[in-house]
């Protein structure tokens, strides 16, 4: 979910600035103890502005005091030609510095403990960040564009691992991740252009486990993965009004789905390695209930059922789907079993009547009866 976005190369291009700027902080302090008498003599007291002549304005730092004589602030050059702006309290105390390193331009402020606690920098590409700092100087938070103009915002714990990252890339996704103390991605929480929103929570892999969204329908989904990343069970709402639960095997291939249409009747299917319905279950309109026993060449083969006037039967069917067999019990509870010629139809029927004796009826090819009992 979201933009990538690497927090650590941003601390370690600040770090690098850092060391280069704490180089020419002592060169500014070097130059400036060394200027001091200098800038004293060549100040005349008729003059609101010092007189400096052009060697020292050409030389590799400058210091300016205020009126008691307190350095305010310094503009130094390094040794390897990059230059410097330090801005001081009345106490000495850096507070603020402008400066390059290693050519890339960064602003830095400090607190009266001389603890860095924000940096303003600009990348080679041109990205510009910002990064802001505890009391321990340890950094906590960041402001940054990717070279791309994706915006990052990153929070960070005390072992500057980032906990949790909000980005809004220019294709119009926002995103929010969470991430665990040692900075693996365990939530986030996603906005699509169209504005279907994502959630997703992830184990100690980073692999999801539970994903819900809305798909650009409308509707809402949920699914559930095992601890190797497969979705198991997925719920969610078909664009017609059907909601539906879906159990996947462990390579997330559906085996098992329920569903409850738009008028509200339910079915539940049963389904093998291949993905071939081998049982249904289901109600159908008038409040029957159906089960139904397949074939791997999808053709019923064994159906029972319950009608709404509450006769019940079971229906065995051959590989075309004939009735071959049909056994029914009606409303009063009388049984009756009927075998079924492929070709002409009933050849056998026995049933039990109302006075609870037996009957046998044979018939032959053309539905003649041939023989009966009683």
């Amino acid at each position: 979910m979201g933009t990538d976005y690497d927090v650590s190369a941003l601390l370690a291009r600040i770090e690098r600035f850092e060391r280069s700027e704490r180089k020419r902080r002592w060169l500014g302090m070097a130059l400036m103890l060394g200027w001091a008498p200098l800038i004293l003599l060549l100040y005349p007291a008729s003059c609101g502005v010092p007189m400096l002549p052009r060697d020292l304005l050409a030389a590799d730092g400058i210091s300016l005091t205020d009126p008691q004589d307190n350095v305010r602030m310094t503009l130094a050059v390094s040794e390897d030609g990059l230059p410097s702006i330090t801005l001081m309290d009345t106490a000495g105390r850096q507070r603020m510095s402008l400066g390059l390193g290693g050519g890339e331009p960064a602003l830095r402020f400090f607190d009266a403990a001389g603890a860095t606690r924000a940096v303003v920098t600009l990348d080679a590409s041109g990205a510009p960040s910002v990064i802001l700092r505890d009391a321990e100087a340890r950094a906590r938070a960041s402001i940054a564009l990717t070279p791309d103009g994706t915006p990052a915002l990153t929070m960070l714990g005390d072992n500057e691992a980032q906990r949790v990252l909000i980005t809004g890339p220019p294709d119009g996704t926002s995103s929010i991740r969470l991430f665990d103390s040692s900075g693996r991605n365990r939530a986030g929480l996603e906005l699509s252009p169209e504005g279907n929103p994502a959630l997703s929570i992830r184990n100690s892999e980073e692999q999801s486990v539970l994903v819900a969204g809305q798909a650009i329908s409308g509707v809402g989904t949920l699914s559930l993965a095992d601890t190797a990343g497969n979705e198991r069970v997925s719920l969610g709402f078909t664009d017609a009004g059907e909601a539906g639960v879906s159990i996947n095997n462990s390579e997330g291939v559906p085996q098992a789905l329920m569903l409850v249409d738009a008028g509200g009747l339910p079915s539940l299917a049963l389904r093998d390695s291949q993905q071939r319905g081998r049982l249904l279950v289901s109600v159908v309109d008038d409040g029957s209930p159906n089960l139904a026993m397949l074939d791997d060449a999808d053709n019923t083969r064994l159906l029972l059922n319950v009608t709404a006037g509450g006769e019940s039967g079971i229906l065995l069917r051959d590989d075309t789907g004939a009735n071959r067999g049909v056994f029914l019990t009606d409303a009063a509870g009388l049984p009756s079993l009927v075998l079924i010629d492929r070709e002409t139809g009933g050849r056998l029927a026995q049933t039990i009547g109302n006075d609870g004796e037996p009957s046998v009826l044979l018939l032959n090819a053309n539905g003649v009866p041939v023989f009966a009992a009683p």
